[in-house]
């Protein structure tokens, strides 16, 4: 984090390669789904990820979001929080969760 806060240039560096590597991700997973004729749309956004996911689900009037889970338990859970969890319990509409394996 101090490197970081040192070199604003990497630090701009890293953010535009982990949007880039996200974007890349949610279109592979997107053509995946519309080749097995599944009607799917994907984005990327910044924000702190269970706020942005229902902000977004409302935005667009989304009848179901699906979110897979990191399948953690326990204390790992309690201390790591749940991006899941905040969802479906701030949730309007329906949430299908998805174990990893």
């Amino acid at each position: 984090p101090e490197l970081l806060a040192r070199e604003p240039a990497l630090a701009a560096k890293i953010l535009e390669e982990v949007e880039e590597e996200a974007g890349a991700y949610v279109n592979s997973k997107v053509k995946a789904l519309k080749q097995q004729n599944i009607k799917v749309s994907g984005m990327t956004q910044d924000g702190p990820v269970p706020d942005t996911i229902l902000a977004v689900a409302e935005e667009i009037h989304a009848d179901m979001i699906a979110m897979s889970t990191h399948g953690r338990t326990g204390i790992q859970r309690w201390l790591l929080g749940s991006v899941a969890d905040k969802v479906v319990h701030h949730s309007h509409i329906p949430v299908m969760l998805i174990h990893p394996n």
